[in-house]
C-alpha cells in the first residue's frame, strides 16, 4: 500500500518485489489487502516489505502504519481488529530488519545528503515502535531523528545536498510533525517551529513557493524519469496542514490557502480541523485530506515555480 493504493506482490528469487501499477481505489481496496501482505528474508536474515534496501522500506512503513493506526481509530477500527492484527508480525519483522545496524549504516551512507530520506528513516522506526509498543524498535528511530535534529542549521533549514531546499524542507517537516503527533513529543515543536519559521520566508505573498536558491527542486538541479523535479504543492500543503492543526497556528493555515489558490483553481478548500482536533486521527486526517483535496484536483493553474 502506497499513498493509499493497495499494490499488489509477486515472489521473486529473492523474494517479494512490487509488481505492476497501483490500483485506484481507497478505503475498501485497503482494508481488504490487510492480512495479504508477503515478505521473505532478504538482507542478514531479516524480513522486508519492498526491496534490499531499508529508506525503500522506512517510505513503505511510515505510509503504512500511520494508515493503521487511522483505521484503529476510526469506527471502522472494530470491524477490522483481526486483519490489522495479522499485521503485527510482519511490521514488527520490517522494524527489526530496520532497526538492524547494518540497516542503520546503509540509512547514513546512503541519506546523509537528503536529510528528507533520514526523516523517513526515522518515522518508519519511530512509528512503528509506537504501532507495536516497542521500545527497541523506537528507540532506533529516535537515535537517528535526534542526529538529524542536532544538524538542523540555526536558520532552521533541514540540509538537502548542503543547502535548503523549500520542496524538501516541507517533506522533512511534514514526516516530524507526524512524528510529534503520534508520540506526543512536545520537545519537537521547537525544532519544528524553526523549521517551519524558514519555510514561511519562501512563500510569496500571493501564495508562490520561491525555488530561489533551492539546492535541488525548482531550478532543473535534478532530472527524474526524464522531467526537471519541480516543488511538490500537495507536501507543502501537507505540512502547512499538519503544523496548523498540531499547533493552532492559523497564519500558517491562512498562508496554506494562499498557496491554494496560486496553484490551483477552483473552490478546493483546505479543511477546517473543527471537532477532530482532539485525536491523532483529526490531526493527520486533517494534514492527508488537506494533500488530498488539491492532490486530485486536475484543474492545475498552468504557472511555473520561478517563471
Amino acid at each position: 500500500m502506497l499513498n493509499g493504493n493497495l499494490v499488489d506482490t509477486q515472489p521473486t528469487k529473492e523474494g517479494y518485489q512490487v509488481d505492476g501499477e497501483a490500483s485506484p481505489g481507497g478505503l475498501g481496496d485497503f482494508v481488504g489487502g490487510i492480512g495479504d501482505f508477503e515478505m521473505a528474508p532478504v538482507v542478514d536474515g531479516h524480513k522486508t516489505f519492498v526491496s534490499g534496501h531499508p529508506t525503500s522500506d522506512a517510505f513503505f512503513i511510515s505510509d503504512l502504519v500511520p494508515a493503521l493506526i487511522l483505521l484503529q481509530e476510526s469506527s471502522l477500527g472494530s470491524l477490522y481488529e483481526e486483519k490489522i492484527k495479522t499485521l503485527y508480525q510482519p511490521i514488527l519483522n520490517a522494524g527489526d530488519y530496520l532497526a538492524a545496524p547494518s540497516s542503520i549504516q546503509d540509512m547514513y551512507k546512503s541519506d546523509s545528503k537528503v536529510t528528507n530520506h533520514l526523516f523517513f528513516d526515522a518515522a518508519s522506526m519511530i512509528l512503528a515502535g509506537k504501532f507495536l509498543n516497542n521500545n527497541s524498535i523506537m528507540t532506533s528511530g529516535y537515535d537517528v531523528l535526534n542526529k538529524i535534529l542536532a544538524q538542523q542549521t540555526n536558520d532552521g533549514i533541514f540540509l538537502e545536498k548542503g543547502g535548503g531546499d523549500s520542496g524538501y524542507q516541507a517533506v522533512s517537516l511534514y514526516n516530524l510533525a507526524e512524528i510529534a503527533i503520534f508520540t506526543g513529543d512536545k520537545s519537537l515543536l521547537s525544532p519544528l517551529q524553526r523549521g517551519m519559521a524558514w519555510e514561511l520566508t519562501k512563500i510569496e505573498p500571493n501564495g508562490e513557493i520561491s525555488a530561489e536558491g533551492n539546492t535541488r527542486t525548482g531550478g532543473c538541479q535534478e532530472v527524474t524519469f526524464g522531467k526537471c523535479k519541480g516543488i511538490s504543492i500537495p507536501e507543502v500543503l501537507r505540512a502547512f496542514a499538519l503544523y496548523s492543526a498540531l499547533t493552532g497556528d492559523q497564519s500558517v493555515m491562512g498562508t496554506a490557502e494562499k498557496i491554494k489558490n496560486y496553484y490551483y483553481e477552483g473552490t478546493v478548500a483546505v479543511p477546517e480541523p473543527l471537532n477532530i482536533l482532539g485525536t491523532t486521527t483529526g490531526l493527520v486526517f486533517f494534514g492527508i485530506v488537506s494533500t488530498a483535496h488539491c492532490a486530485t484536483h486536475r484543474k492545475i493553474k498552468k504557472r511555473k515555480l520561478n517563471k
